[in-house]
C-alpha cells in the first residue's frame, strides 16, 4: 500500500484496490467502445431491441446471442477473480451475490454502463463506511432493529434494488418479459379429464396413500414425511408460475414465515419482535392463522406484478426473500420460540411418525384440491389466458388486476401451509443462513419444480421426491 497525506491524517491505500478499480474502468471503457463504435456492437443492440427486425437485415441473431452470452460470462469470471480473495469460495454467498449485482444494473436501467460503474463503486463505499460504524444504541422500543453494521454490505444493495425497481415505471427489459421459456405447457394442451377418469385416479392415489405408510418404517418413514411436507410447499410454485406465468422466487420465504407464525402462536407469542404473551394456540389453528396472515402480504408483493413480469418480477420476489431472511430470520428478537410440537385433533395425538405422515397426506390432498380449483373453471381459463398472453386477455375484456393479486395471495397461503408442515415435521424452525428457508434454497426449490414441469400438480410431488430422496440417498 501507499499513503495519501502525512502524519496522523495519512490514509493508507492498497495497490490491490487501485488495480481492481483500474480493471473495472478499463473493462467498462472497452465495452462502451465496442457497443458504440463497432459493427458487432450495433448488431448486439439491434438483436436486443428488435430481434425479428434485426434478422430481416440479415443479422445472425443466434450467433450474436451466443457471443453476447460469452462476453457476459467473461465479465462474470472477471468479477469472481476480483472478488474471491475477499469472500472466498463460498458457494451460497457467491450465488446470492446476484442480488447485489442486479441492484447495480437496475440503478443503471439495464443499459447505462457508466452509471452502473458509478453505482457499483458508490454502493461499495457506502457499505464499507456502514460496516465501520459503531453499533448504535437504540431506545428500548427500537431494540428489535438490526445493527447498522450487521451485513450492511449485503443488505444495502438488496434494499436499493427493491427501491429502484419500484421507482422506475419503465425498465429497459429485453425480450417479452414473460415465462415462456420456463413454462412449457400451454393452456390448450392441459387436457380436461372426464369425471370417471378423475374418480378412478383419486381412488388409486388414495389407496396408495393409505397402504404405503403402513409398509415403511424407520428412516424411510422420516424421508416420506419430508417429501410430503415439501410437496405441499412446492405446489405454491406450480400455482403462481405454472398457472399464471408470474416468476416468483419468494416461496421459501413465505414458507418460513408460515412456519414462524405457527411456532410463535403455538408457544403463546405474537409474531412480533416483542415478547407479547397470549394464550397458547393449537397447532392446526395456528397453521391456518399463519396462512391467512400471509395472504395480504402476498397480495402486497403481487402489486409489482401489475406492471412487471419475467426477470424483473423474479428479482423483486427474490429481494423480498432476502429482506425477510436478513431482517426477520437473522434477528434473535424476532425468532424466539421456534420449537413446534406436532398437532392433535380432538384429543387424538398426531405426534407418531406414521400418524403424522397420514396427517401430512390429508393436508397434501386438501392443497391439491385447492390448486385444482385454481386451474379449473372460468378462473383457470383466465389464469391460462393471462399466462399465455396478457395483451390477448385484456383485448377480450378481462381485468387482470384482481386475478394477479388473487393468485399471489393464494400462492402465499399455500406456501405458508407447506412451511408450517415442514416445521412441524422437523420440530423446530431452522432459520440458519444455510437453512431450508434461505433465499438460496428458494432457488433450489424453484429449480426442482422446473425439472418436472411447472404446469402440473404432480410436478410438486416429483420435485419433492427428487429434492429429498436423492439428497438422503447420496448424502
Amino acid at each position: 500500500s501507499f499513503q495519501l497525506g502525512s502524519g496522523g491524517s495519512a490514509v493508507p491505500v492498497s495497490w490491490t484496490v487501485v488495480g481492481n478499480v483500474a480493471s473495472i474502468l478499463v473493462a467498462a471503457g472497452g465495452l462502451v467502445l465496442v457497443f458504440r463504435f463497432t459493427r458487432l456492437g450495433r448488431q448486439v443492440r439491434a438483436v436486443v431491441d428488435r430481434r425479428g427486425l434485426a434478422e430481416l437485415f440479415v443479422v445472425n441473431a443466434n450467433r450474436i446471442s451466443m457471443l453476447s452470452w460469452a462476453i457476459a460470462a467473461g465479465f462474470a469470471a472477471l468479477a469472481g477473480v476480483l472478488d474471491v480473495p475477499t469472500v472466498g469460495l463460498q458457494n451460497g454467498l457467491l450465488a446470492l451475490q446476484v442480488l447485489q449485482i442486479i441492484g447495480v444494473a437496475v440503478i443503471a436501467r439495464l443499459r447505462n454502463i457508466g452509471v452502473a460503474v458509478a453505482a457499483g463503486l458508490g454502493l461499495g463505499v457506502v457499505g464499507s463506511l456502514g460496516s465501520a460504524l459503531v453499533t448504535p444504541r437504540y431506545p428500548g422500543w427500537l431494540s428489535w432493529l438490526p445493527s447498522v453494521n450487521q451485513n450492511i454490505d449485503v443488505q444495502l444493495p438488496v434494499l436499493t434494488t427493491i427501491v429502484f425497481l419500484l421507482i422506475y415505471r419503465n425498465l429497459d427489459e429485453s425480450g417479452g418479459g414473460g415465462t415462456a421459456g420456463v413454462v412449457t405447457a400451454t393452456f390448450s394442451r392441459i387436457a380436461q379429464r372426464s369425471t370417471a377418469a378423475t374418480l378412478h385416479g383419486v381412488l388409486a392415489v388414495g389407496l396408495v396413500a393409505i397402504v404405503a405408510p403402513a409398509l415403511i418404517s424407520g428412516q424411510n418413514l422420516v424421508t416420506a414425511q419430508e417429501v410430503v411436507a415439501y410437496a405441499v410447499a412446492f405446489l405454491s410454485i406450480v400455482a403462481i408460475t405454472g398457472f399464471s406465468g408470474h416468476l416468483s422466487l419468494a416461496t421459501a420465504a413465505f414458507a418460513g414465515l408460515g412456519g414462524y407464525i405457527t411456532a410463535r402462536l403455538h408457544n403463546g407469542l405474537l409474531p412480533l419482535p416483542v415478547s407479547t404473551t397470549i394464550p397458547h394456540v393449537p397447532v392446526l389453528l395456528a397453521m391456518l392463522i399463519g396462512g391467512l396472515i400471509l395472504v395480504p402480504i402476498g397480495v402486497i408483493l403481487g402489486y409489482p406484478a401489475l406492471r412487471r413480469r419475467g426477470l424483473i418480477l423474479g428479482l423483486i420476489t427474490l429481494a423480498f426473500a432476502q429482506v425477510v431472511n436478513a431482517f426477520v430470520f437473522q434477528v434473535p428478537s424476532w425468532t424466539s420460540g421456534r420449537n413446534l410440537s406436532r398437532p392433535s385433533l380432538f384429543g387424538w395425538s398426531l405426534s407418531g411418525d406414521r400418524t403424522f405422515l397420514y396427517f401430512e397426506l390429508v393436508v397434501l390432498g386438501l392443497v391439491l384440491l385447492l390448486v385444482r380449483n385454481l386451474r379449473s373453471g372460468s378462473l383457470g381459463r383466465v389464469l391460462g389466458a393471462m399466462r399465455d398472453s396478457e395483451r390477448g386477455a385484456v383485448s377480450v375484456g378481462i381485468s387482470l388486476r384482481r386475478y394477479k393479486l388473487l393468485i399471489f395471495g393464494a400462492s402465499a397461503f399455500i406456501a405458508a401451509i407447506g412451511g408450517s408442515v415442514i416445521v412441524q415435521q422437523a420440530g423446530t424452525l431452522n432459520v440458519n443462513p444455510d437453512g431450508p428457508f434461505s433465499p438460496l434454497f428458494g432457488l433450489y426449490w424453484f429449480g426442482a419444480v422446473v425439472v418436472f414441469g411447472l404446469s402440473y400438480r404432480v410436478s410438486a410431488v416429483l420435485a419433492a421426491t427428487l429434492y429429498i430422496v436423492v439428497d438422503n440417498a447420496t448424502h
